[in-house]
Order: C-alpha cells, then structure tokens, then sequence
C-alpha cells in the first residue's frame, strides 16, 4: 500500500499540464477494461498505432517496451529512475513532452504524465525516428 502511494504521489508530481484546447479523442488509444486502467495487450495495441503513424517498426517498438517495461505503464526503475512503457528518464520527460507537444495535440494526448501509455508510447515513436539509440538498438 506503501509503495502505491508513493507511486501515486510521484505521478502527480511529475505531472505535465494539459493544454486547455486538448480533444478528448480515442487515437491510438485501446483503453476498454476501465477507466485508469490498461492492460498490456491494449499497451501493445496502442505501441503499435503509433508506431505505424510515425513510419518506426511496430515489432521493434514492442520488442523494446517489452523489454523496458512488460508492457506496464507503471513500470519504474528505481536505480535509474526511469519510468513508464519505454522507461523515459525521469528527468528529460518535461523536455520530451515540450519537444513534442504540437504532435501530442495533433494525436489528441492530453495526459502528459509520463505513466500515460500514449504519451510515453507517442513520444518515444516519435523519438524513434531518428533511431532506436536511447534504446541500444
């Protein structure tokens, strides 16, 4: 219960602001069990979508969330402190998220937080197109 907590309270400090003008849409997002909750097969879905829209291997993106996360949204490497599906370091997701913050309005991503399965998938596809280095691919 502990560590629910803390993960919690780190989530919504890490929390980036919403654009106000943000849709709420369905975009790449295969989010069905209930809300708040996604399974990894819906992460998969959602990992995949991306991938196909920013012209990046949907099976190496799966490969490499599979092996960054298990495909578990909450997945946090505490000795490195990073987080999420493709684990983004803690400390560059509010560059990242900025980086690319005309492309999450154009997909309709209005959660910004980094345990977002579609903006940690979005922006790491998106990073993925100059190549799978942050990876070591």
């Amino acid at each position: 219960m502990r560590r629910l907590i803390l993960t919690l309270a780190i989530a919504a400090a890490l929390t980036v602001p919403t654009p106000a003008h943000a849709k709420d849409t369905t975009t790449c997002s295969f989010q069905t069990v209930e809300a708040g909750i996604w399974t990894p097969y819906e992460n998969e879905l959602t990992i995949r979508c991306f991938a196909r829209a920013m012209g990046v291997s949907a099976d190496t993106a799966v490969y490499i969330a599979r092996r960054e996360s298990n495909l578990d949204e909450w997945a946090w490497n505490r000795s490195s402190n990073c987080m999420g599906l493709f684990q983004h370091l803690l400390r560059y997701w509010p560059s990242r998220v900025a980086t690319y913050d005309a492309l999450l309005d154009r997909y309709d991503v209005h959660d910004r937080a980094w345990s977002s399965p579609r903006a940690n998938a979005l922006v790491a596809m998106a990073m993925a197109r100059s190549g799978w280095g942050p990876w070591s691919l």
